[in-house]
């Protein structure tokens, strides 16, 4: 199947567009048009629209602007059947009839007994409400689509509940092509896509195509099922930076470049260190690409920031242990000099026992720290600074973990600005550390569930 829709920047530009419609449907509502299906009854503004839906935050709605085919018509809804659950499980919110986004499951209750089915009924809709009697859509050839879609990812993959295609097919005034009904679907999979798109040129009913009269509609529904969990107390994870000079004292970088000539650029030995602890009595799940250590080098690139290197957190943390990093190199205090240590817990871990539980979506901390850098005031660049890249005299950076707790025979380094710790967990659909994702690719990332308070 082609994806040939970012649904990321639809959804920004969504947006943009609501605020625009909402203000001319309140300012000038009496000079609207609408578009009515056979019965008269209006189902939606006439021309164009870009907006989102207002019963569900993550759908919209798109169509084309053309005059002459004004009511070209998609829905791609879900609401939750009767019963909502089909085999089972403790309803934690959703009654019939609702949003399936108000869909809200006891994830503790489903890690020990199963997680329950849950009835979606779906209206998907290709229609032409177009006025008049002849003027019909004639749906454009395959590969371009011409479809209705409801779909979950599994496994990075993209698993088909349906999948129908109306291409090159005649949809007569006031008619629409359509799959609609209630599909049980496994609230193990907490991510849903519904999407519905309509595109072709009108004809009259002799079959003679109309200049300029393409018609277009694009509707796209996300539907994520929330849980909710136990809470495991606040997650204390702790993160620390520092640089000191190679010289044995423990000499802090910050302080040898503040000792040092103004006026020249002076190179040290130094040895930047990292640390992410767990400070809990219990071991910690690690997000990968989140949770990682990194540190600049002079080499830039084309738009003239600096290359940076970059190494995982373990993939666990044990109970009391920090994961530590450190690397020497010939410092240039004249070149920027910045480093960084972020470390987040995964949002599922899992247990043998239950299967997968969520728990370390709380355990967050990070700290960022740079160097100072000097400005010589004198215009001749001294003999001393590098010419070249600066190349460091030591081997390649190491990890290591080793408990807190244990006695070291290193001096201790104090960091040089205070750990940043925070406990507030990460917002679904918010941040997503992930997302360079490339145009037309779906976001597979299910792990990142909404959470929902019990109603």
């Amino acid at each position: 199947m082609n994806l040939i829709i970012n649904h990321n920047a639809l959804l920004t530009m969504a947006n943009i567009f609501t605020t625009a419609v909402l203000f001319v449907l309140q300012f000038d509502s009496s000079s609207a048009q609408f578009c009515s299906d056979a019965n008269g009854m209006e189902v939606g503004e006439s021309g164009f629209q870009d907006m989102i839906l207002p019963d569900s935050r993550t759908s919209f709605i798109r169509k084309g602007s053309d005059e002459n085919c004004p009511c070209a018509y998609v829905q791609a809804t879900c609401k939750l059947g009767n019963p909502v659950y089909a085999s089972g499980g403790t309803p934690i919110a959703g009654r019939p009839g609702d949003d399936c986004n108000e869909l809200v499951v006891d994830g503790t209750d489903a890690a020990v007994n199963g997680y329950p089915k849950v009835n979606m009924r779906h209206i998907l809709q290709l229609c032409n409400y177009n006025d008049g009697t002849t003027n019909r859509i004639r749906t454009v050839q395959a590969p371009t689509r011409a479809k209705v879609e409801f779909l979950y990812p599994q496994d990075g993959t993209q698993v088909n509940i349906i999948d129908q295609s109306w291409n090159d097919q005649v949809l007569a005034p006031k008619s629409c092509f359509e799959n609609i009904g209630t599909k049980e679907v496994d609230s193990r999979y907490p991510k849903y896509f519904m999407e519905a798109i309509l595109q072709g040129p009108q004809e009259t009913s002799e079959g003679t195509f109309i200049p300029g009269a393409f018609c277009y509609a694009y509707s796209y529904n996300k539907i994520d099922i929330g849980f909710t969990y136990p809470t495991y107390g606040s997650c204390q994870m702790r993160t620390e930076l520092d640089c000191v000079v190679a010289d044995d004292k423990g000499t802090s970088c910050k302080d040898f470049i503040r000792s040092s000539d103004p006026r020249t650029c002076t190179r040290f030995e130094g040895t930047f260190t990292a640390k992410a602890c767990n400070d809990n009595n219990r071991d910690v799940q690690i997000q990968d690409g989140a949770s990682n250590y990194k540190i600049n080098i002079y080499e830039k690139k084309n738009d003239g920031t600096y290359k940076r290197k970059k190494e995982k957190l373990p993939a666990v943390i044990k109970a009391n242990e920090c994961a530590s990093f450190s690397t020497t190199r010939i410092i240039d205090s004249c070149e920027k000099n910045f480093w960084q240590v972020n470390v987040e817990g995964k949002e599922y871990i899992e247990d043998a026992e239950f299967g997968w539980v969520f728990k370390d979506k709380d355990c967050l901390s990070y700290s960022s720290d740079s160097l100072p850098v000097v400005e010589p005031l004198d215009p001749i660049v001294p003999t001393s600074r590098p010419t070249s890249q600066p190349v460091s005299r030591t081997s390649a950076p190491s990890t290591s973990v080793q408990p807190t707790r244990s006695p070291s025979s290193s001096p201790v380094l104090s960091p040089t600005i205070n750990p940043s710790v925070s406990t507030k967990p990460s917002v679904s659909g918010g941040k997503d550390k992930s997302k360079g994702k490339g145009k037309g690719k779906r976001d597979w990332s299910y792990g990142k569930v909404r959470r929902r308070r019990a109603a």
